[in-house]
């Protein structure tokens, strides 16, 4: 059983992670810190869109026909530039910084 016959090959099974996740500030910064072990920065995608939703998924290789991956949203509030926001992947950590924009109140 569960080898290919012929024409039908099996599609390949995943397993789903809920990588944990902590968000902080430091010097004028929210930051989105995720620990990723076994994936490599090119496995990894970080898009965010004009509206503030940040998703970050991931899918990496573990056998021939399986795959581990991971998807999660992310609402930012407030005032930011999506041109500021940067994303950095070492030691199997990946870090999302979005730089907080302070407006002055009552002029220009």
């Amino acid at each position: 059983m569960g080898a290919a016959c012929g024409r039908l090959l099996p599609f390949p099974s995943y397993q789903d992670l809920e990588p944990p996740f902590e968000c902080y500030s430091d010097s004028g910064n929210e930051i989105l810190y995720m620990r990723l072990p076994g994936f490599r920065r090119e496995e990894l995608s970080v898009r965010l869109d004009d509206h503030g939703n940040l998703e970050v998924t991931g899918k990496r290789r573990v056998g021939e026909k399986e795959w581990v991956r991971f998807g999660r949203n992310f609402r930012v509030e407030g005032v930011f530039d999506p041109d500021d926001v940067r994303a950095m992947f070492e030691d199997e950590a990946l870090y999302v910084v979005v730089p907080v924009v302070l407006r002055r109140m009552g002029g220009a």
